[in-house]
């Protein structure tokens, strides 16, 4: 999972992935209590190499 992503008509936060017996259900169990407010914008755009590249630095 790359992170989260909030879709522009203000839908409910959400989290999807496959099933994987590697993952503790328990501790998945303790995303259902995230609110966007525990989360902080990052601006990884000096990270990138280029615009149309998906290489980094």
């Amino acid at each position: 999972m790359s992170g989260p992503a909030r879709k522009p008509t203000g839908s409910a936060w959400f989290l999807s992935g496959a099933p994987d017996d590697r993952w503790d259900n328990d501790a998945l169990r303790t995303l259902g209590g995230l609110r966007g407010s525990d989360f902080e914008v990052v601006d990884a755009a000096g990270l990138m190499v280029g615009r149309t590249s998906g290489a980094t630095r």
